[in-house]
C-alpha cells in the first residue's frame, strides 16, 4: 500500500510539474493499468478494458484493481443509492470507501462503456490515438480503428449516408471520408438525381446533359414533369431538329406528327405525312383534297400542293385529261390545250375555255384531211373524201384516179359519181377544172348528203351549150366554189335544182359566185333551198316556165323546206335580178340587188332588199 502511494505521489508531482511549465503530457491518459494509475481527476481505470472511464461512485483516481472481478460485467447502481454501482463478486476494493448494502446483479455479458462527453476534458493523448469515432477530428481520418484514427474503407462508409451508397473517396479534397458519390455511376437510387456533383447526387443541369441522350441534338434537362431533375430527349418541339420526322416532343421524346401527345400541325404545313419519304412530318397535303387554297394548285405531289400533270389528268372521267401549262386555266385539268385532243363533231379546241367546239370554218379544220368543215362542226377527214382536180404536181386522171389525195380524178361528175358509189360525203375541188364535153352536164342525184367544197379558186365551167350543174335528188351544199358560164361558146344554166319525179332537193350554198352563165344563174323548182354569202352577178337572160329572169328563178316551192336568202348579192344581171312565181314568196335577209336589167327584185318574192352594202348588207366572203 505504501508504495502504490509513493506512487501516486510520485505521479501527481510529474503533474504538477508539467501543469507549472505549461507543457503539454504526452501520455495516453485513455490508458491504465494496475501497475500505473494514469487517469485523470474523475475517472477511475477499468481494470476489465484498460481504460480511463469516469469515477461515478465518487472515488478517487487510485482506484488500480477490482478482486474477484467477473469478466466484461456491467456495473449496476445498487439499492442503497450508494455509489459506484455494485458488482457482482466485488469483495473488496483497494484503496475505495466500504460500500454499504450492495446487492447482488446478474453480470451482463457485454460491458458498455461510458459515453463521450460533449466536450472531451482528457488529457490531450498521443497523437493519432483514439477510443471512439469522436476522438478523429481530422476529416481525412475520421475514423477509429484499434485506437488509431484512420481514413475510410468501403466497409466503413456503407449506409452511413442517407439516400444514397455511401462510398470512400480516395482522391480529392474529400480523400478519406464517406460521400454520397464520387461518379454518376454511384448516383442510381434516385433518377431525378442522377449526376455526381461535388461528391453529392444532384439532379440535371444543361451543361450536364449535353449530348448524353443518344439520337438526339440537343438533350436536354428536365425542369418540370415526371422527368424533373433527368437528361431528356426533349421538353418541347424546339428542342427536336435533328430528324424532320420527329419534329414533335411527346413524353419527353422526339416522334413524329402522327403519334400520340404530338400536337396538330397547322400554318403552312396543316397536314401530317403518316407514310412515305416525309412520314411523321407536318407538310402542306397528303392528298387532293387538302388542296384548296388555289384551284391552280389543286394537286398534292410529293406532299406539297401543285398544278396538274399530264399523267394527273390523263386518268380522269370527267373528259378533263389534259393539263393546261399556260393561260386562264394554268394549272388545272382541261378538256384540251390543242386540236389533237378533241375529235368527232367537236374538233377545235377553244383556247379561251380549253374546251372542244365545232369547227367554224374551213381554215380551222386546215391540218385535219382535206380541210374542210363540215356543217355538223366536224372536220372532213380522207376516209370520206373524194379529191377531184390537178393539184400542184399531183396530176388528176378519170381513167386511173380513185379519188384519194394522191389520185385525184379530174372531173366533178366522176367525183359525184365515187362519192355516190362509195359512199362518201365530200368531194373537194381543187382548182379550175377543165370543161366537160360539149352538151354535158354535171347531174348531181345522191340519197345522202353530199357536201362539194373547192379550194385554191375552185371553178366549175359548164360544157358548150349545157347547164354547168344539175341537182335531182338529195342534200347537197355547195362552199367556197365558183359556177362560172361562158358566152361563146354558149353555155346554160349555173345550177338547175329541179327535182325529179319523187324525188326532193335541198340546196345550201355558202361562199359562192355563179356568174356568167347566160341561161341565167341559179333555178329553184321545187327545191327548198338555204342561200348566204353568195355573189349572183352578170347573168341571163334564162327564160324558164314562162319567165324572164337572170340572177335568180324561184319558179315554185316544195310543200315543205327553208326558202331562204342571207347576204346575197344579186348584181348587174341581165335580166330581173330575183324572180318569183307568185306563190313562191322567200325570207330574205341582207339581200342587195342593184344594177339588173327591168327590174332588181320582184314585188312576187316579198323581199325588201338593202340598200347599203355592209355588215348586214349583202355577201360577207367570197370563194377563195
Amino acid at each position: 500500500m505504501r508504495i502504490q502511494s509513493y506512487s501516486r505521489i510520485r505521479e501527481a508531482i510529474a503533474f504538477a510539474v508539467l501543469a507549472l511549465v505549461g507543457c503539454a503530457d504526452a501520455r495516453d491518459w485513455n490508458v491504465c493499468n494496475h501497475q500505473v494509475t494514469n487517469c485523470q481527476p474523475g475517472y477511475t481505470c477499468d481494470l476489465g478494458v484498460f481504460r480511463c472511464v469516469p469515477a461515478v461512485d465518487g472515488g478517487t483516481p487510485g482506484d488500480t484493481k477490482i478482486s474477484n472481478d467477473g469478466v466484461n460485467d456491467v456495473p449496476v447502481v445498487p439499492a442503497d443509492g450508494s455509489s459506484p454501482p455494485d458488482i457482482l463478486g466485488d469483495t473488496t476494493i483497494v484503496g475505495d470507501t466500504t460500500i454499504v448494502g450492495d446487492t447482488a446483479t446478474a453480470d451482463a455479458p457485454v460491458d458498455l462503456p461510458a459515453p463521450d462527453l460533449a466536450v472531451d476534458l482528457r488529457v490531450p493523448d498521443a497523437a493519432g490515438t483514439c477510443g471512439v469515432n469522436g476522438d478523429c477530428r481530422d476529416p481525412a481520418k475520421g475514423f477509429c480503428v484499434a485506437g488509431m484514427c484512420t481514413g475510410c474503407t468501403p466497409g466503413l462508409c456503407s449506409s452511413l449516408i442517407d439516400g444514397g451508397a455511401a462510398v470512400c473517396a480516395t482522391t480529392g479534397p474529400v480523400a478519406g471520408q464517406c460521400v454520397e458519390c464520387t461518379g454518376n455511376g454511384d448516383c442510381t437510387k434516385n433518377p431525378a438525381k442522377g449526376f455526381c456533383v461535388n461528391n453529392a447526387c444532384t439532379g440535371c443541369t444543361t451543361a450536364l446533359c449535353g449530348g448524353n441522350v443518344d439520337g438526339g441534338t440537343n438533350s436536354v434537362c428536365a425542369t418540370t414533369g415526371a422527368s424533373a431533375g433527368q437528361c431528356v430527349e426533349c421538353v418541347d418541339n424546339t428542342t427536336c431538329t435533328k430528324d424532320p420526322a420527329k419534329g414533335f416532343c411527346a413524353s419527353n421524346a422526339c416522334t413524329g406528327c402522327q403519334n400520340a401527345g404530338a400536337n396538330a400541325c397547322g400554318g403552312a404545313k396543316p397536314a401530317c405525312a403518316t407514310s412515305g419519304a416525309s412520314a411523321g412530318e407536318c407538310v402542306e397535303c397528303v392528298d387532293n383534297t387538302g388542296c384548296t387554297a388555289s384551284i391552280a394548285k389543286s394537286f398534292c405531289v410529293n406532299n406539297a400542293c401543285t398544278g396538274c400533270l399530264a399523267t394527273l389528268c390523263s386518268g380522269r372521267t370527267d373528259g378533263k385529261t389534259a393539263c393546261a401549262s399556260s393561260g386562264t386555266f394554268a394549272g388545272q385539268c382541261v378538256t384540251c390545250t390543242s386540236n389533237a385532243q378533241c375529235s368527232g363533231t367537236a374538233p377545235i379546241c377553244n383556247g379561251a375555255t380549253d374546251t372542244c367546239r365545232a369547227c367554224g370554218s374551213d381554215n380551222e379544220c386546215s391540218a385535219i384531211g382535206p380541210g374542210v368543215c363540215m356543217t355538223d362542226g366536224h372536220c372532213a377527214t380522207d376516209a370520206e373524201t373524194i379529191y377531184v382536180g390537178t393539184s400542184g404536181t399531183t396530176a388528176c386522171s378519170d381513167t386511173t384516179g380513185t379519188g384519194s389525195p394522191s389520185a385525184p380524178v379530174c372531173s366533178a361528175q366522176n367525183g359525184v359519181t365515187l362519192a355516190r358509189t362509195g359512199p362518201k360525203s365530200v368531194v373537194l375541188i381543187r382548182g379550175s377544172l377543165t370543161p366537160p364535153p360539149a352538151g354535158f352536164t354535171t347531174t348531181i342525184a345522191v340519197s345522202a348528203p353530199l357536201t362539194i367544197v373547192g379550194k385554191n379558186s375552185a371553178i366549175i365551167v359548164p360544157a358548150s351549150g349545157a347547164d354547168a350543174l344539175t341537182i335531182t335528188s338529195g342534200e347537197i351544199t355547195l362552199r367556197n366554189l365558183t359556177i362560172e358560164g361562158t358566152a361563146s361558146p354558149k353555155t346554160g344554166i349555173g345550177i338547175n335544182a329541179t327535182p325529179g319525179t319523187g324525188s326532193a332537193v335541198t340546196l345550201h350554198m355558202d361562199t359562192c359566185a355563179v356568174t356568167g352563165n347566160p341561161g341565167g344563174g341559179i333555178l329553184l323548182n321545187g327545191a327548198a333551198f338555204d342561200i348566204k354569202n353568195t355573189t349572183i352577178t352578170g347573168n341571163g337572160v334564162g327564160t324558164t316556165g314562162g319567165y324572164t329572169w337572170g340572177g335568180i328563178l324561184v319558179e315554185s316551192l316544195p310543200a315543205t323546206g327553208t326558202s331562204n336568202l342571207n347576204f346575197v348579192s344579186i348584181k348587174n344581171n341581165v335580166a330581173p335580178g330575183l324572180t318569183c312565181a307568185a306563190s313562191a314568196a322567200v325570207q330574205g335577209t341582207g339581200v342587195s340587188s342593184s344594177g339588173n336589167t327591168l327590174t332588181d327584185i320582184t314585188p312576187s318574192c316579198n323581199v325588201i332588199p338593202c340598200t347599203t352594202a355592209g355588215t348586214t348588207c349583202g355577201a360577207q366572203t367570197t370563194p377563195q
